[in-house]
């Protein structure tokens, strides 16, 4: 009996050093908000890119994407150079698109005059990181509303 339980003891070890060894997506960041349809305050859609993040730092311009199974979110900022907060508007480079699909591929952009923020905390040569919050998207007929926001991705 003895032998069973020392049998046991070592498998169990074995399995749970395994376990704790197993690395997650290494490339997967984090990017996740709340989005609010129409004049809904109260129940928003959870979103989180759970397929895909990716930051290019293309010059100026960083671009951050994220993807989940039927959604992507792009967050497009110019003259981003060091951490700070950034309005979104349409008149400027800066930008914001979700695109909603599969199927309907409904894509909601920024409006023009939009006063939302993005909030960068840390930008050097490897990851971005930082927050946004209250950006209204729209596809002419269906305002959404970004919030909550946050964002930290290592740069491709």
């Amino acid at each position: 009996m003895k032998k069973v339980y020392s049998s046991l003891l070592v498998v169990s070890a074995v399995v749970l050093l395994i376990s704790s060894c197993k690395e997650s997506d290494p490339g997967l960041g984090v990017y996740k908000c709340h989005i609010y349809s129409g004049n809904d305050t109260i129940n928003p859609l959870v979103w989180s890119a759970s397929t895909e993040t990716i930051a290019i730092h293309a010059g100026t311009p960083v671009n951050i994407i994220g993807r989940d199974s039927v959604s992507t979110l792009i967050i497009n900022i110019n003259g981003l150079t060091d951490p700070g907060v950034y309005q979104v508007a349409d008149s400027t480079a800066s930008y914001v698109s979700y695109t909603d699909g599969p199927g309907t591929f409904d894509v909601y952009k920024n409006l023009y005059g939009s006063s939302g923020t993005i909030t960068v905390t840390e930008i050097n040569d490897t990851r971005v990181k930082g927050t946004f919050d209250t950006i209204v998207l729209s596809n002419s007929f269906v305002k959404k509303t970004l919030k909550n926001g946050e964002f930290d991705i290592e740069f491709e």
